[in-house]
């Protein structure tokens, strides 16, 4: 995206795709080819400059709050758009995932219950 694309009011949104590396050892070595995470939906990015390290929030809808996707602390994650040549995606987001995010409530009179799993991110 440059300056002027940024400046426009009307944009399209894209569609982005989770994609993560896992390590092994200490310390890590990675696997050499990304894969996708079918099951994640993004829940947020923030993009930070300087010292603050930037973070996403990915959450799995088809998990319950004590299940895991089979990702670890360390594992190398990126968001990236789906474009049908990879080749020309653009890179949104890469970091690792740093911590687990459960959540659960059994519903009250008011609602119902739910559950949450998701992973912050850091760059």
């Amino acid at each position: 995206m440059t300056i002027e694309d940024a400046k426009q009011l009307d944009r399209t949104a894209q569609v982005l795709v989770v994609e993560v590396r896992r390590g092994t050892g200490s310390p890590p070595a990675y696997e050499s080819q990304w894969q996708q995470l079918w099951d994640a939906k993004i829940d947020r990015i923030e993009i930070n400059r300087g010292t603050k390290p930037s973070t996403a929030t990915i959450w799995f809808p088809s998990l319950q709050w004590d299940e895991s996707a089979g990702i670890i602390k360390g594992d190398m994650v990126r968001i990236r758009t789906d474009e049908q040549n990879p080749a020309d995606s653009k890179i949104v987001f890469s970091g690792f995932d740093t911590s687990d995010l459960s959540d659960f409530s059994g519903g009250s009179v008011s609602g119902g219950s739910f559950e949450r799993h998701a992973m912050l991110c850091m760059d």
